[in-house]
């Protein structure tokens, strides 16, 4: 992978940093990984009260909201 890297980098006359570092971005977005720093933050914070939450989302008692719709 790497001699590979390092002749495409020399046939397009770019750095292998940049070649790398779009291949990444490439990826990451391909897979919706968040690439600012705000959407980061974002879904990080999104994470955390998923988790805190899950337990009164999923309550049974809490049904007859769900049935109020």
């Amino acid at each position: 992978l790497f001699r590979a890297l390092k002749v495409q980098s020399a046939r397009r006359g770019r750095p292998m940093r940049e070649i790398v570092t779009d291949a990444v971005v490439l990826w990451m977005t391909a897979h919706g990984v968040p690439l600012s720093e705000e959407d980061a933050e974002t879904g990080a914070a999104a994470s955390l009260a998923d988790e805190a939450f899950a337990e009164d989302w999923d309550d049974p008692r809490d049904s007859a909201y769900d049935r109020l719709r």
